[in-house]
């Protein structure tokens, strides 16, 4: 594998990092936490699927057959479920797929790479460090002038176990 291919494999691994925690965020404005939450626990079987068909990898029948009762319990949740809402299932299950494709990539790059150069809590670290070099631009444009007006412009001191909670928030999501 040539370094184009291996640079390829490590931009779609980094998007992958990144696209479906929009979609998170995004589902969870649209539908409740716990439908959302729900559609997350099928990402086995997307995982399992997109494995076969980027990697060609199967799977032993046990793993098949523990998938069918994750799909029946998910299928049997979301039928009846109040706040269903197609676009926030929509979210959810691109959130699996991408989250999937992820893994899915991480394990081609690193299946590539020398024996012991790069495991895989090392790639998500580099992975992240990227991805978050790549927002905090986009949230800048998108939400700059807010934190400017509420962190700047009107700074008061009553706020402040509000600003530190934020700062956690933010240090603690990487």
């Amino acid at each position: 594998m040539n370094n184009n291919q291996l640079r390829s494999i490590t931009n779609n691994t980094k998007a992958m990092n990144k696209m479906p925690t929009t979609a998170i965020q995004y589902r969870v404005s649209v539908v409740t936490t716990s439908f959302a939450e729900t559609v997350k626990s099928a990402e086995p079987l997307s995982s399992v699927v997109l494995a076969y068909v980027v990697l060609r990898e199967v799977e032993s029948l046990p793993t098949y057959l523990c998938l069918l009762p994750i799909c029946l319990g998910v299928a049997i949740s979301c039928l009846h479920d109040d706040s269903f809402n197609l676009l926030g299932f929509a979210c959810a299950a691109a959130s699996n797929v991408c989250f999937s494709m992820r893994a899915v990539y991480a394990k081609r790059l690193l299946s590539h790479l020398p024996k012991g150069s790069l495991d895989e809590v090392t790639l998500f670290g580099y992975v992240s460090v990227v991805g978050l070099c790549l927002l905090v631009p986009v949230a800048m444009y998108m939400e700059g002038n807010e934190l400017y007006n509420r962190l700047v412009l009107m700074w008061d001191d009553t706020e402040m176990g509000t600003r530190l909670r934020l700062l956690l928030i933010v240090v603690s999501n990487g």
